[in-house]
């Protein structure tokens, strides 16, 4: 939030007087943008965004593995370390679940439902054809044989956890009867 005001502030400040209008449109962009960023995030928006079948936080890995190759040493060592701070990464996406949850502020209920069937199918591949490995561009057989590993043995609990707390008190909290029971 504090990038998007300074942004905005800093945007707002740029005199237009003499700008070429390409530059007047990247101006104008740069204060709308972040002018936008802060709406949101004073509407609590990223409380419905973490339920999302197309672009919530389950989504981020298969994404990462088009445009981030791990095929040098270097490039296969970050992307270890990304794999590694995924569970801390859904284990705050879990957290903005309770806010919004406590706040009333959820996804509809068939979003959930999507997300939820989206995360077992996920869980359901065996993790030889996993989405992970099978995407990510590596160097050698050993080194997709070691992301194997840590998505088994780390991306997947992260995913399970997720996947318990939509199943959990979040989803009966996004049920219609209990809905309707709390504006009663």
């Amino acid at each position: 939030r504090a990038l998007m005001e300074r942004t905005a502030a800093e945007a707002m400040a740029i005199p237009t007087d003499g700008l070429p209008t390409e530059e007047r449109i990247t101006r104008d962009m740069l204060q709308v943008i972040p002018e936008l960023a802060i709406e949101e995030d004073d509407q609590h928006l990223h409380q419905l965004r973490v339920v999302d079948q197309m672009s919530g936080p389950q989504q981020l890995l298969p994404f990462l593995t088009q445009f981030e190759p791990a095929d040098t040493p270097a490039r296969f060592e970050a992307f270890v370390e990304r794999l590694h701070a995924y569970p801390a990464y859904i284990g705050g996406h879990i957290e903005t679940l309770a806010e919004g949850r406590a706040s009333g502020l959820t996804a509809p209920r068939i979003v959930a439902e999507r997300v939820i069937a989206q995360i077992e199918r996920m869980l359901e591949i065996p993790i030889e054809s996993a989405l992970v490995p099978s995407m990510i561009k590596v160097a050698s057989d050993a080194d997709r044989e070691a992301v194997r590993d840590i998505v088994r043995d780390v991306v997947y609990p992260a995913d399970v956890a997720f996947l318990e707390a939509l199943k959990g008190d979040w989803r009966r909290a996004v049920d219609p009867a209990a809905l309707e029971e709390r504006l009663k």
